[in-house]
Parts: structure tokens; sequence; C-alpha cells
């Protein structure tokens, strides 16, 4: 039987494809990690491309930050797999181990792209035949918190992405949201060191405005 998680996570759309064809029910099944296959997709991230230098510093805060100024790279190929997850049904608000969405997945890896297509789910067609058409897709809960109390927004911001952080804000992330120590998302200090932490703090004020 196709590993229908690790192809997911891996990029191999034609084995997704494959594996929902033989067994549509897969849909949703979970890992050892409590995962879903849109869970793993997610987690892969888009690995962005580093601009040429242009512009001096302002140019450098955008590459500490993953913000690439002349485009990004979207990964086409784990797009087209998310979408065809979502076709079939996959539930945008699943929760793994960690009590984590596809949502907080996407956050973390900085996979901008996969953001925006789990926030606009409701607008993709299905395209199986197994679903009705006439049934509502569920609105992705971008405030849910994981285990540690915290929402994809602050992940977003710990990771040290600030594109994807952006993309939470302007899709309704609530900015004010504590985790379970009372940091707000921009308050938590991000892996990558306080450096990208006040880059991604400063891109994200200057493209979203300060919280009030």
């Amino acid at each position: 039987m196709l590993d229908i998680h690790r192809s997911a996570y891996e990029g191999q759309d034609q084995l997704v494809a494959a594996a929902l064809a033989e067994d549509p029910s897969r849909i949703n099944t979970l890992d050892a990690d409590g995962r879903t296959p849109l869970h793993n997709a997610c987690s892969s991230g888009t690995n962005p491309v580093i601009p040429k230098q242009r512009h001096g510093k302002q140019n450098a805060m955008f590459q500490a930050v993953g913000v690439k100024k002349l485009g990004r790279n979207p990964f086409p190929i784990l797009l087209q797999i998310g979408r065809l997850l979502i076709r079939y049904g996959a539930d945008v608000n699943a929760r793994d181990r960690a009590n984590q969405l596809p949502l907080h997945r996407a956050a973390s890896s900085g996979a901008t792209p996969f953001i925006l297509l789990l926030v606009n789910s409701q607008n993709t067609e299905n395209g199986t035949g197994t679903e009705d058409r006439e049934t509502p897709r569920p609105k992705p809960r971008l405030n849910l918190v994981d285990n540690a109390g915290h929402t994809p927004l602050h992940l977003a911001f710990e990771s040290g992405h600030a594109e994807a952080a952006c993309a939470l804000i302007e899709a309704g992330a609530d900015r004010s949201r504590l985790d379970s120590e009372g940091k707000r998302p921009d308050e938590l200090a991000a892996v990558l060191g306080d450096q990208v932490h006040l880059r991604v703090k400063q891109y994200v004020e200057s493209r979203c405005g300060k919280i009030e």
C-alpha cells in the first residue's frame, strides 16, 4: 500500500494521487505523530530563493526574515498536492498529537503559499465526486492554540517567518492573543536570535501596522 503521508511530505504528487484513487478514505488517516497527509504536506515548507544583493541594508533585512524581494519559489508541486488533498476532503482543522493544525505546520516551516491555500480553502472546488458540493467547507481556525499555548501566528514569529506572519495577520489572526506564558506572538524570541526577531517585527509592522 502506498505511504500517502510520506508521499505528501516528499512532494510525490503522482503517488499521492494514486493513493487517493486507490482508497479515497485515506484522506484524513493519521501517521505515528497523529498527522494527516495535509499536515505533512504543509510541513515541507517552501525554501525561499535568496535574492541578489540590492538596496543595501533593506535587502539584507528581507533575506534575514525569509522574504524574497524579487519573488518566491512556491514549490508548485507541493501546492498541487495541497489542493488535491483539500479537493478530496482533507480536514483543514485536523489536530495532531501536539494539538497543531496544518496551519501551525505551515507557519512553522514558513510555507506562506500553503497558508494562503488553507485560509482560502473554502473556495477550493471539489473534484472527486465523493463529496456533497453543497456542503460548505469549514473555515480554518486561525487562533487555535497547540499544547504549548501557541497559535500559528506565534509559531511564525518564533520561527522567524515574516511573510508567513503577515499572511496570517491579513487573514484575520489575532495579534494580541497571549500564549501560556502571557506573550503575544511578536513578543516571542525567534529561534534564530534577537536580530532576526527584531527584523521580523519591523517588517510585520511596516506591512501590517503596529498593534494599538
